[in-house]
């Protein structure tokens, strides 16, 4: 029942939260079953949900390929549900794609997952008010440095540094970024 993968998939966020991947996945996998029999056209949120939420597990085991499967398919789903619309889900999605790609040293398909995110995320938020926008700068930033493209890397990386600045000033990526920026010196 719904019901019930409902709260495997809060279950499986709590043995994540607890650094308890491999029941996560067993709750994440039931539940993404139970969701796909009560509606086989893949197109829910609670799939879309499920799919991100396992590929954040899978990145954190270390699994990339997998989750590199999770956030391809949840994307498509997104995407299903709000086409032509882009979403806060949709841009979370790409920047956690791009992170997972960057631990895949594919650094190219993550460069094109930020830029993606980061356009998503500028134009939900306009002001430049989202801590999202600075967390997609410093994922691009960083994925620049460590393909030693110093420039963009500088650039990417000051910008998230003074939106992290005026938003969240005591946000611990801003040392991350001085230590970073001070390599560029």
């Amino acid at each position: 029942s719904l019901d019930i993968a409902d709260i495997l998939f809060k279950q499986g966020d709590i043995y994540r939260y607890m650094n308890l991947y491999i029941y996560a996945d067993q709750c994440y996998t039931e539940a993404l079953d139970i969701y796909r029999k009560l509606s086989p056209g893949d197109d829910t949120v609670d799939i879309a949900n499920t799919l991100y939420n396992q590929g954040v597990n899978y990145h954190y085991m270390k699994l990339y390929s997998n989750a590199d499967q999770c956030y391809t398919e949840a994307l498509a789903v997104f995407r299903k549900l709000s086409p032509g619309d882009d979403t806060v889900d949709t841009a979370k999605t790409l920047c956690n794609q791009g992170s997972n790609y960057s631990e895949m040293e594919k650094y190219s398909n993550a460069d094109q997952c930020y830029t993606e995110a980061f356009g998503i995320f500028r134009k939900l938020s306009p002001r430049d008010d989202s801590i999202d926008i600075a967390n997609t700068l410093y994922n691009q930033g960083a994925n620049y440095a460590d393909t030693r493209d110093d420039g963009k890397a500088r650039e990417k990386l000051r910008e998230a540094l003074n939106m992290y600045m005026r938003l969240d000033p005591d946000n611990p990526r801003i040392a991350q970024i001085l230590n970073y920026l001070s390599k560029f010196e």
